[in-house]
């Protein structure tokens, strides 16, 4: 995208900002998730995933805590 812009006579800018937060799930809810994010990977067992979401969790909730830069290209037409 910035080769194309900047040969088409464009001046483009990049920036980068971090972000960061934190949810918490209900086990079931977590699952759900786990079994959606894994399938297809590998053989993975219902029972095993809510056991391992239950050794993690603090009182019944699982805390997913998220990272990423995002990256804002940007150009003035």
């Amino acid at each position: 995208s910035f080769n194309l812009l900047w040969n088409w006579g464009y001046y483009p800018e990049i920036t980068y900002h971090d972000r960061s937060w934190s949810s918490e799930y209900d086990i079931d809810w977590m699952t759900d998730i786990f079994m959606t994010r894994l399938s297809g990977q590998a053989f993975y067992n219902r029972q095993d995933i809510i056991d391992y979401l239950k050794s993690i969790s603090v009182n019944g909730k699982v805390k997913e805590q998220t990272t990423s830069k995002v990256a804002w290209l940007y150009w003035q037409v």
